[in-house]
């Protein structure tokens, strides 16, 4: 999803019309990342976390230390 990032590794899954966006920072310190315009993540269905609680605002994550995480979206217009 961002290739042009170094600290963030983010990818879709899709199967139907879900869509699994699967978000990962691999750094030590925490990180800013602005998603892609058409995923609305705090629409979506979080599955899974490394920790307790995803910083989603408009879009906006702040991932802590090495957090990752997994998030059902159905519609991505």
């Amino acid at each position: 999803l961002d290739e042009n990032n170094n600290d963030i590794f983010a990818y879709i899954r899709s199967f139907g019309k879900d869509k699994i966006v699967v978000v990962a920072s691999f750094r030590k310190e925490r990180i800013d990342w602005e998603a892609p315009k058409n995923l609305r993540l705090e629409a979506g269905e979080f599955l899974i976390s490394s920790y307790d609680g995803i910083s989603v605002k408009d879009g906006k994550v702040q991932l802590r230390p090495f957090e990752a995480f997994a998030v059902l979206v159905k519609d991505l217009a």
